[in-house]
């Protein structure tokens, strides 16, 4: 009985926690993939610095947008940092990163690129541009 319940229970937290974070309606972009570390600018400044990830793990990972953005056009540019640990780029022959930008949770935009040319450092930036009322 000891060990059903512990499956039970392990069952359970996989479909709580592994559940993706809802951000707040309007614009925020949800990654689910990011080899090794990934950021975020809204018009030039650093909105958010995501944790180093260890390998290449499946994220359900919000950056909610929304409260940030001024009225007019809007850039929002996401770098991906490949090779970075313990503040040092080291050799690290892959890096992917998939994303998907939402509007009151209407996909917008999705971008994916992977590569495996060693890069370390930057290995992929793109600006995004929202236009908010």
């Amino acid at each position: 009985m000891k060990i059903f319940s512990f499956v039970f229970f392990c069952l359970i937290s996989q479909l709580t926690f592994s559940q993706p974070q809802q951000a707040a309606k309007g614009h925020f972009i949800r990654f689910y993939k990011a080899d090794n570390q990934v950021k975020v600018y809204l018009n030039d400044s650093l909105l958010f610095t995501s944790k180093v990830f260890d390998g290449n793990p499946d994220l359900n990972l919000d950056v909610d947008l929304a409260p940030h953005l001024a009225k007019g056009l809007n850039s929002i540019k996401v770098e991906l940092y490949n090779g970075y640990e313990n503040n040092d780029y080291k050799e690290d022959r892959f890096w992917e990163i998939r994303y998907e930008m939402f509007n009151n949770n209407q996909s917008i935009d999705y971008m994916h690129q992977f590569s495996s040319n060693g890069a370390a450092g930057l290995a992929f930036e793109y600006k995004h541009e929202i236009y908010k009322k």
